[in-house]
């Protein structure tokens, strides 16, 4: 599991998608330079970040009814 980065301490690479959080919300934002701008001026005032978890495995289930 990932561990929240300080926005001060690093920032994310761009061209990717990140969990962030600021004001009290967690949300998940397209990282561009107009995030890291926003985010850098107070206008998204991000405090921290941390990159989105790799997506569930889908398993398909053989359940051989009616065999």
């Amino acid at each position: 599991m990932s561990k929240w980065i300080s926005w001060a301490s690093q920032k994310p690479t761009t061209m990717q998608v990140v969990l962030t959080h600021h004001d009290g919300y967690v949300g998940t934002d397209w990282v561009d330079n107009e995030m890291l701008r926003d985010a850098q001026s107070g206008v998204k005032p991000v405090t921290d970040w941390m990159p989105m978890p790799p997506p569930p495995v889908m398993v398909q289930l053989e359940l051989g009814f009616g065999e």
